[in-house]
C-alpha cells in the first residue's frame, strides 16, 4: 500500500514539473493565397448565441469571399446544418459555386451532410485548427464588425435586422485595407452608387463598350425581323383624338370587342398613351375612331335592315346595280 501511494505521488510530481517545463510558441502567420477570381474561395462561420436577440436573431451566420471581401450575413433562430446550407444555397445561386469553403470544426460543418453537400457541388472543404480561430481570420474579423454593429443598434434601440441590412451595404462600399479596393468593385467590375454619386460628376469610363455594341447590333436585328413580320407601325395619334381599346379580356359572341370611345390624355412614350380612363395602354390595343366617315356613312344608310360594316362597304365599293333574272325573259307578259 505504502508502495503504491508512493508511486502516485511520483507520477503527480513528474506531471508538474513536465508542466512547469513545457512551452508553447505562436506559430508564424501563414497568410492565406489570393484566389484568383471572385468567389472561388470563401469563409463561413457562425456568431453567437446572442442573448439579447430576437427569438429569430440568437444566432447569425456569416460568410466572406477571399478575392473581394464581400460579405454575407444571414440571421436564424438555430444554427443546424440544414440551416446552414440553405444559407449557402441561396448565396450559391446568386454568385455561383466556390472552389474552396473554410469552416472551423462545428458539429454543422463535419456533419455528414454537409460533407455530401460539398462534395455534389464540386467545393473543396478546408477545416481550421481546433481551437484555433486565427487560422479563419478573414471572417473572424468581419464578425467583429459584424457585434460593434449590433451592440451600437441595441444602444439606440434600432431592430438588428435593419441594421444589419445598412452595415453591409456601407462594408461593400468601403476600400478595403488589404485589397485597396471595395468589395463592390472587386465582385461587380464597377463602383457601388451610393448617396456621393449625387454630388460627384460621374466620369467613369465605360468598362462594356464593346459588350454594349454588341447588345446594340442583336437588339436593331431582332428589331427588323419583328417588325417587319408583324407589319409593325407607330400609331398617329394626337392629344384629344378619340380612340377604342380593344378589351384585353375573352369577349363572349354577339358583344362588342372594343371599348367605347376614350380620349388621348397625354403620350408617355412612342407607343404609349394615357386615355381618359385614367389607365396607361400601348398603341397595339388602339383604334382610331373616324368620326367623319362614321357620320358619312350614318347618313347615307339605305334600309334599316343594313349594318354599318355593310353601308360602309357600299359606300366604297359604289352602288350595286341590279338586274333582272335571265330565266324572265323566256315569258311574254300578257
Amino acid at each position: 500500500m505504502d508502495d503504491l501511494v508512493h508511486t502516485v505521488l511520483s507520477a503527480c510530481t513528474t506531471c508538474q514539473a513536465s508542466d512547469k517545463s513545457a512551452k508553447t510558441f505562436p506559430a508564424p502567420v501563414q497568410p492565406v493565397e489570393f484566389p484568383k477570381g471572385q468567389f472561388q474561395h470563401v469563409a463561413i462561420n457562425i456568431v453567437g448565441p446572442f442573448e439579447k436577440g430576437a427569438t429569430d436573431c440568437k444566432f447569425a451566420i456569416t460568410l466572406i469571399d477571399y478575392f473581394s471581401k464581400w460579405p454575407e450575413v444571414g440571421f436564424a433562430s438555430s444554427v443546424t446544418t440544414e440551416t446552414v446550407l440553405k444559407f449557402l444555397t441561396t448565396i450559391f445561386a446568386r454568385e455561383g459555386n466556390p472552389c474552396t469553403i473554410t469552416t472551423d470544426n462545428g458539429p454543422q460543418f463535419t456533419s455528414s451532410k454537409f460533407a455530401d453537400f460539398v462534395k455534389t457541388q464540386g467545393i473543396k472543404h478546408i477545416k481550421t485548427s481546433v481551437c484555433h480561430p486565427q487560422a479563419n481570420g478573414a471572417i473572424e474579423r468581419f464578425n467583429r464588425v459584424l457585434k460593434e454593429c449590433l451592440q451600437a443598434a441595441e444602444m439606440a434601440c434600432k431592430p438588428w435586422k435593419s441594421a444589419v441590412l445598412t452595415m453591409p451595404k456601407s462594408y461593400r462600399a468601403t476600400p478595403h485595407a488589404t485589397t485597396g479596393e471595395t468589395p463592390f468593385l472587386l465582385l461587380r467590375g464597377q463602383p457601388m452608387r451610393t448617396k456621393l454619386n449625387v454630388l460627384l460628376p460621374d466620369d467613369s469610363p465605360d468598362q462594356f463598350t464593346q459588350v454594349r455594341a454588341c447588345v446594340t447590333q442583336r437588339q436593331n436585328k431582332s428589331k427588323q425581323y419583328t417588325d417587319r413580320k408583324r407589319g409593325s407601325k407607330f400609331l398617329k395619334v394626337a392629344i384629344g383624338d378619340k380612340v377604342r381599346v380593344r378589351k384585353p379580356f375573352h369577349v363572349k359572341k354577339g358583344e362588342a370587342r372594343f371599348t367605347d370611345p376614350l380620349s388621348v390624355q397625354q403620350q408617355t412614350g412612342p407607343s404609349t398613351f394615357i386615355l381618359s380612363d385614367g389607365k396607361r395602354w400601348n398603341s397595339a390595343r388602339l383604334s382610331l375612331c373616324p368620326e367623319r366617315e362614321e357620320t358619312s356613312v350614318q347618313e347615307e344608310i339605305p334600309e334599316r335592315g343594313c349594318t354599318m360594316e355593310n353601308a360602309a362597304l357600299s359606300l366604297h365599293r359604289g352602288a350595286r346595280q341590279r338586274r333582272s333574272p335571265v330565266w324572265t325573259q323566256d315569258y311574254v307578259m300578257e
